[in-house]
């Protein structure tokens, strides 16, 4: 069937089915827009064709060529989105110290979201850039909420580098601009698996507001492994993934708890956008995590 369908979409629309069939993703292989072929078996039309392929260069392509001059935000969010759907997955990275790890958040060098139900769900909305934030974001903090993204009492790089992530873009979003394309040297937004030695003040108890994500240095590209933070030009610069959100001082020597409760602060208005204004689910001990997590210690 799939065959047949493939066929008489050429016929019907030769031209466009060869733009897709020429971008670098498909390779001559149709089978991605026609996913729902797998689900029902009938015809697909061309205008449906027409929207999945639309979707797919006002997404991935966008990114790949990082074009952000349009829709910084959206751009934000679907980075966001292919890391929740772990298609770039927070693990060990080649040549680096197992004593951090790190995940890619802006290159995309595989076709892992061809297989993802939320990113086929995505090329098929309307090609809209408010219907496809929505989207998203529903996504996104849906799935922050099943997996406690948050509550980092059972501490994992995974839970901490995908929370930052989260309130980055959430922060980028109120400061209507797009985060940088940087994911060091191929070794992505990275965080040591001791949590402590992701903290700020090292005298002070981790937490959300003591603590930061940076980008991984291996052998080979420097002076040995390690976890690298942006310089003092960049930083508290909403642009950029490894800074604090707020108040926080460069210079170690001059930062303060009063410091570290301002950043609890601001990632607490962060967080309450996400689960007051997005309107998701939570019974009483969430509400108490997440109104409390401006002065709460994770240990």
């Amino acid at each position: 069937i799939e065959e047949q369908l493939k066929a008489n979409l050429k016929i019907l629309n030769e031209e466009l089915i060869e733009k897709i069939e020429d971008h670098q993703d498909f390779m001559g292989d149709l089978s991605f827009f026609l996913f729902k072929v797998h689900k029902i078996e009938t015809e697909i039309s061309c205008a449906d064709i027409k929207k999945y392929f639309d979707n797919y260069k006002d997404t991935i392509d966008r990114i790949r060529k990082k074009y952000i001059e349009e829709k910084p935000i959206l751009i934000n969010y679907l980075r966001l989105l292919l890391i929740m759907n772990n298609c770039n997955e927070v693990g060990h990275i080649r040549r680096a110290s197992w004593e951090f790890e790190g995940v890619l958040f802006s290159l995309i060098n595989n076709r892992n979201h061809l297989n993802t139900e939320d990113f086929k769900e995505l090329c098929s909305l309307d090609n809209n850039e408010r219907i496809l934030i929505d989207f998203c974001k529903n996504k996104i903090f849906g799935k922050a909420e099943n997996d406690e993204i948050f509550k980092l009492d059972e501490f994992s790089t995974e839970k901490f580098i995908k929370g930052w992530l989260i309130l980055k873009v959430v922060n980028a979003e109120n400061e209507n601009v797009c985060l940088a394309f940087y994911d060091g040297n191929e070794t992505g937004v990275s965080a040591y698996v001791d949590k402590n030695s992701n903290r700020l003040i090292t005298t002070e108890d981790f937490s959300w507001g003591n603590s930061i994500c940076g980008f991984g240095v291996r052998s080979g590209f420097g002076s040995g492994n390690y976890v690298h933070y942006t310089n003092n030009d960049f930083w508290l610069n909403p642009k950029i993934i490894d800074t604090p959100f707020s108040e926080i001082a460069f210079d170690k020597k001059n930062r303060t708890k009063e410091q570290i409760k301002k950043n609890n602060e601001k990632i607490s208005e962060l967080i309450e956008i996400i689960y007051n204004r997005h309107e998701l689910s939570k019974n009483d001990t969430e509400k108490k995590v997440y109104n409390d997590i401006g002065s709460l210690n994770l240990r």
